[in-house]
């Protein structure tokens, strides 16, 4: 347990951390953890924001403020807003805070101390459904209870896996999983979260058994990237939490791997609820250990668990449906029951109606409160629905999405407005952005990114160009086109946005424009990029032909 640990707890070579060119022992996290409490102890504050993208200096960190008694504060990124609000709350700030002359988190040769006596308090800070922050404090003992039923379940699964994944540990999933748990468990944790899940794979493949941590939304978009052989044999689990995952992936998985991702129900508030491994026809939760739960009359589910603050029954906004065998099927989100003029809409039921056009491969809806409250839709196209929207535009694809659905809703749950997209706007949790889907609303200067291809020197992308892009108002308003200007700054743009280009722009050569571009149409953008000359060279084309071309120079080059 996490209360537990001493000094003694594990010998001075027991690797606790690694990548691919480390290791770093007990030993060394002692004289780590040491070093960094005198930091802390001299500055006197007893509440911290922590933030490190290392997973060894973060749990340094994380041990020398409990070691010292203090409350740490988890936030999900660091940027400037958090950065604020955590001073505003008057809290002294440890580790990678961008901006701030504030303490980091020490490396030291000297030896540790065997006085550890850990007595502080997490906070974990999460979006919540809302998106805005919450702070969910978390005791050591609800820790400690969470990481006994962890080991009691999967421990004999993993034995000496080095557990790795592609979370983060600012969240607390990845906190229990790729920090915590293995610490407590004398198992090994990589030192760095992934973002590529090949890379993982490829990172992993030789080690002699291991473990994934991962999310959904990774999970969704396998696809082919992963090289199984690898894995096969030394892949101890796959475990997955953030939300459910959809059936077919976890049939991807255990086709390729033989056995489907461990799944794990619960939250930041509630702590782990259920765990599930699906099979075919199987997708049905088993409570954790210790975990009651029961249906409410309103449907929810509710729960009552050690891994709370309290023994009361806890409410979820997640409804359910009780099995004679003490298992459960979750049902939808209950908070995601929007008003519309004054109608209940389940946003939930409107996304999956939306992918059962076969137009669709995944769709979140968002309520619009602009001139009067509406839904809309953000989308990613299959290859039917993008055959539509090429060869009829955006509005022959709303016709096609809302025929479907105006006989099974009321009018006012039928989405007015689409927002095709390459992919939904996730954070590395698999959460949904909120804000950022319904800025896809919002007035655009730039087109909608279909579709993105990355090759060695460049990027192929496919956008849409819709008729209400600012480019286009007052632009030859009986007949719009998109100005060539335009087209060099989206040149530009993406150049910059994709392809890492940051020098000054320096000048431009074979600038040729072949056909007019206009509203409605599917545009491909190719950009190839050459670092040590500083050209980026474009070519816009659609189904009509080529539009423009040419070549963009950045840096000194001319």
């Amino acid at each position: 347990e996490l209360q537990g640990l001493q000094a003694q707890s594990f010998s001075a070579s027991h690797v606790v951390a690694c990548d691919t060119d480390t290791s770093l022992d007990w030993q060394q996290l002692l004289a780590d953890v040491a070093a960094t409490r005198k930091q802390i102890s001299t500055r006197g504050s007893r509440q911290w924001g922590l933030f490190e993208q290392d997973s060894y200096r973060f749990l340094v960190g994380l041990l020398a403020l409990l070691a010292e008694g203090c409350k740490a504060c988890l936030p999900g990124d660091n940027h400037a807003a958090v950065t604020r609000a955590l001073l505003e709350r008057n809290f002294d700030l440890l580790g990678d805070f961008p901006g701030s002359p504030v303490p980091v988190i020490t490396r030291s040769a000297a030896g540790g101390t065997a006085n550890w006596s850990l007595s502080g308090e997490i906070e974990v800070l999460t979006s919540g459904s809302t998106g805005e922050p919450r702070a969910i404090p978390k005791t050591l003992q609800q820790i400690d209870a969470e990481l006994a039923i962890l080991e009691q379940l999967w421990g004999p699964k993993l034995n000496d896996a080095v557990i790795a994944g592609t979370v983060s540990h600012q969240h607390f999933y990845g906190l229990l999983f790729l920090v915590l748990w293995p610490l407590c468990s004398g198992r090994c944790f990589w030192r760095r979260p992934f973002i590529d899940p090949a890379v993982l794979s490829h990172q992993l493949a030789r080690a002699p058994r291991c473990a994934w941590v991962m999310s959904p939304a990774h999970l969704h978009r396998l696809g082919g990237d992963i090289n199984w052989s690898l894995a096969q044999g030394q892949l101890a689990a796959i475990f997955s939490s953030g939300g459910p995952l959809h059936a077919e992936a976890a049939m991807a998985v255990k086709s390729a791997c033989g056995e489907s991702p461990l799944e794990v129900l619960g939250s930041s508030e509630t702590g782990g609820i259920a765990w599930r491994q699906q099979s075919p026809g199987d997708d049905a939760w088993t409570p954790l250990p210790g975990i009651e739960n029961r249906i409410d009359p309103s449907g929810a589910l509710t729960l009552r668990s050690p891994l709370l603050a309290d023994r009361d029954w806890y409410v979820t906004a997640d409804a359910a449906v009780a099995g004679s065998d003490g298992r459960f099927q979750l049902g939808d989100r209950l908070d995601r029951i929007v008003k519309v003029e004054g109608k209940r809409v389940s946003l939930t039921e409107i996304e999956r109606a939306v992918c059962h056009t076969g137009l669709v491969s995944d769709c979140a809806a968002v309520r619009l409160s602009q001139r009067r409250q509406s839904i809309g839709a953000v989308l990613v196209l299959n290859s039917r629905g993008m055959e539509i929207l090429s060869s009829g535009g955006l509005q022959a694809l709303s016709r096609a999405l809302r025929g479907p659905l105006l006989p099974n809703f009321p009018a006012v749950a039928v989405p007015r407005s689409f927002r095709p997209v390459a992919e939904l706007p996730r954070n590395n949790q698999g959460k949904l952005q909120q804000q950022v889907l319904r800025q896809q609303f919002s007035t655009r200067q730039l087109p909608y990114l279909l579709q993105r291809q990355d090759f060695d020197d460049g990027v192929h992308l496919q956008l849409y160009l819709p008729q209400d892009n600012a480019y286009l108002k007052d632009h030859f308003p009986k007949a719009p086109v998109l100005a060539g200007v335009v087209q060099l700054h989206w040149a530009e743009f993406y150049g910059r946005e994709l392809l890492g280009i940051d020098g000054e722009f320096a000048g431009m050569k074979a600038i040729k424009f072949q056909k007019l571009a206009r509203p409605g149409q599917v545009l491909e953008l190719h950009l190839s990029y050459q670092p040590e000359t500083g050209c980026l060279a474009f070519h816009f084309r659609s189904s009509a032909g080529q539009h423009s071309q040419g070549r963009l120079y950045f840096g000194t080059h001319t």
